[in-house]
């Protein structure tokens, strides 16, 4: 059975305190979510980590920890689908994807998996959570206690340590018994959370056909190998980081006042003489995420909607790499 034969590297990590209470152990800043708008593929077979590693832009040969964040591109290099690679070891895994998309990545799969002696299907029987806090730059040891509680695939987020914990269950799984020590949050409060943190996820902002991957900072969260060799659309990726030359990419935003209404991805962002200074790819309230001109990010920005004008303040994640 698959979710018994995942490894633990979380475990030495999530033994409960020997002198914790329910008093010292509750945090009314930590939350868990159902990711309800994403969704899992299972892969398996001897050759699922020959084809993934011939889809994906990270390296399915190097990946240590059992996940790995990456994305699938086509042919012109372009973001189709981001995507969290759980992996059991041998030969199989589970994909997640945005849930819209799902139907689409798995007939990507099965295009080119000609031969490939692989089983590909949709993971229904399982679900997904996300488990973070919301003050913490990222869940400690001491947050994460007893959160892997009779779960067999816990993992720190691969993308960036301060979204916190992801967590496949089964169906059945009672998660409400064993987190006892969190809260339920929202959907919303969870792309709060990521987008504050600087992370684009989904087709929403990642529209597939329209991205390219370093401009979203797959490089900067891991997400890419610029040593495996080929793989669908790796030849100007691989041109893009040896020029050295990426003159924009995505930050989270503050915005005032909030935007209240769903807005297009695209919408113009100016700075305050009217030269283009990038792009709002999403809004929720008073933050959101731009993909900006790097030389920009320090110009008074603004961006104007039917509903009004709004102060757009850009600003670098801490998680970046000095550069």
């Amino acid at each position: 059975m698959w979710m018994k034969s995942i490894q633990r590297p979380l475990r030495r990590f999530l033994r409960p305190a020997p002198h914790s209470t329910s008093s010292t152990s509750n945090d009314n800043h930590s939350y868990y979510t159902l990711l309800s708008n994403r969704n899992l593929i299972a892969v398996k077979g001897p050759d699922a980590t020959k084809l993934l590693h011939s889809l994906v832009t990270a390296d399915m040969n190097a990946r240590q920890s059992g996940v790995q964040y990456s994305m699938m591109l086509n042919a012109q290099g372009r973001v189709l689908y981001d995507v969290i690679i759980y992996s059991k070891g041998g030969d199989g895994h589970l994909l997640e994807c945005d849930a819209m998309v799902i139907d689409n990545c798995v007939q990507h799969l099965k295009k080119y998996s000609l031969r490939a002696k692989v089983e590909i299907s949709k993971a229904e029987d399982m679900r997904l959570w996300s488990l973070y806090h919301l003050l913490d730059e990222e869940m400690t040891p001491q947050i994460l206690t007893s959160i892997a509680h009779d779960m067999d695939c816990c993992y720190f987020d691969p993308r960036v340590k301060a979204l916190g914990v992801r967590v496949v269950t089964t169906l059945s799984t009672e998660v409400t018994t064993i987190w006892t020590h969190l809260q339920p949050g929202s959907l919303e409060l969870y792309h709060q959370h990521r987008l504050k943190t600087g992370v684009p996820e989904g087709m929403a902002e990642l529209v597939p056909g329209v991205c390219f991957p370093l401009e979203f900072n797959l490089d900067y969260m891991n997400g890419v190998s610029f040593h495996k060799g080929c793989y669908l659309g790796q030849e100007l990726t691989a041109r893009t980081h040896h020029t050295g030359v990426v003159r924009k990419r995505v930050v989270p935003l503050q915005v005032a006042p909030p935007i209240k209404q769903p807005i297009p991805w695209g919408v113009p962002i100016t700075t305050k003489e009217g030269k283009p200074a990038g792009k709002l790819i999403c809004c929720q309230g008073n933050v959101g995420l731009g993909l900006m001109r790097l030389e920009a990010l320090n110009e008074n920005l603004c961006t104007t909607i039917p509903t009004g004008t709004h102060v757009i303040t850009a600003h670098i994640p801490a998680w970046w790499p000095a550069v």
